[in-house]
């Protein structure tokens, strides 16, 4: 008998709401809706906290609904190709130079680098000799040890 009301508990229980992946896609338009629904002089204003909070608050409202909610504003294949296709032609190609003005005058020319310090590995410490003992040099050539 018990097993029957186990069965019906599970059966009769309320559907749940979106998968999490589901979730993720609305929280995501929704805040891209949010952020264009702004008038543009705000923009500078956003900062990553608000559109994470944004964010949060969208993914827990799809995630706590009974039935997964619906995306407002969702563009058409069409559109959402031709807008992607627009931003990668505002792009500049890789190696490009900005038309930001003319180019920096040249700088004058670097020093050379200093020559590298040779290795001191055969070399004896004076503090090593001053006392009677051997310099042993480490792996890397520039550390070194007095031992007797």
């Amino acid at each position: 008998m018990w097993r029957l009301a186990f069965v019906l508990v599970f059966v009769t229980s309320p559907a749940a709401g979106a998968d999490s992946e589901y979730c993720k896609f609305y929280s995501r338009e929704m805040v891209r809706d949010w952020v264009l629904a702004m008038p543009e002089k705000d923009w500078p204003s956003l900062t990553v906290d608000m559109i994470a909070y944004r964010l949060n608050q969208y993914w827990t409202h799809c995630l706590n609904s009974d039935e997964p909610p619906v995306i407002k504003n969702l563009p058409s294949d069409g559109e959402w190709t031709l807008r992607l296709w627009k931003s990668v032609q505002k792009a500049e190609p890789p190696g490009s130079v900005p038309a930001s003005g003319p180019p920096d005058p040249p700088s004058r020319p670097a020093k050379p680098a200093a020559a590298p310090l040779p290795a001191m590995s055969g070399t004896p410490q004076p503090l090593c000799v001053r006392n009677h003992m051997k310099t042993i040099y480490l792996a890397n050539h520039k550390s070194w040890r007095c031992r007797k």
